[in-house]
């Protein structure tokens, strides 16, 4: 995908998680010549969101006429089990268990 003033190179790897989960990077590249280049973590408390928000595309838009890149990035969202205290993780993971006996599904997404 490209804008008038950028070249998005999208789907960029970066990390994999504990969980294996990849984390990638999606690039808007000025055409103009490159001067400096922000980071960008999308919004959502650490709980939701992503780098392909319309955000990054309209930082994109504007920033790279002046020469900036921008590098929209995924990150570990505190949803993961990984993040919360080991105790508590073995507990949502016995509960569960327990609730897909009888046909439930907890979430700890939510």
């Amino acid at each position: 995908m490209a804008g008038d003033d950028f070249n998005l190179e999208p789907d960029i790897p970066y990390k994999t998680t504990s969980f294996g989960k990849t984390l990638k990077v999606n690039l808007f590249r000025p055409l103009s010549s490159h001067k400096a280049t922000l980071l960008y973590a999308h919004g959502g408390g650490f709980s939701h969101g992503s780098r392909k928000d319309k955000t990054a595309q309209r930082l994109a838009e504007k920033l790279c006429r002046e020469g900036v890149a921008i590098a929209s990035i995924d990150y570990r969202l505190k949803t993961e089990l990984s993040d919360f205290i080991p105790k508590k993780a073995r507990a949502i993971e016995a509960a569960q268990a327990r609730t897909a006996r009888v046909g439930m599904k907890i979430n700890p997404n939510y």
